[in-house]
């Protein structure tokens, strides 16, 4: 039985992504396993309040294959 190894990563956008740029990862090998929206918080020092923003934390795989 041939084990498949496999490689993830995560990475943040302010804005859902366009099938465009998925379309772009899907090309480099990436297959997008679940995107989940969630609200970070942010501190603006020089107004010295805070404020929160909607941000999508997408997850991707793709195969390692060994050459």
């Amino acid at each position: 039985m041939i084990m498949k190894k496999f490689e993830y990563w995560q990475t943040d956008y302010t804005n859902y992504p366009s099938e465009e740029d998925l379309n772009k990862l899907g090309e480099m090998g990436w297959e997008l396993i679940c995107i989940e929206p969630f609200e970070k918080r942010f501190f603006d020092y020089d107004f010295e309040s805070s404020y929160t923003k909607k941000i999508y934390k997408s997850t991707l795989k793709r195969e390692i294959i060994n050459s």
